[in-house]
């Protein structure tokens, strides 16, 4: 299954200082939770799916 959200970095140049950090690190948060909120869904779908009517079968 694919997720549509992505956590990106756009204008990365500026979005670090020096030293590698993230200056603002709330946008990428807020990506990464989504998307992971999202695997985490699919994964247990899926899971649930299996056990019901294993792949194949």
């Amino acid at each position: 299954m694919t997720v549509r959200d992505t956590v990106s970095f756009h204008n990365a140049g500026a979005s670090f200082d020096d030293t590698g950090r993230l200056k603002d690190p709330s946008g990428p948060d807020a990506a990464a939770k989504t998307m992971l909120d999202q695997l985490v869904w699919w994964g247990k779908g899926l899971r649930e799916a299996r056990a019901r009517r294993p792949y194949g079968a």
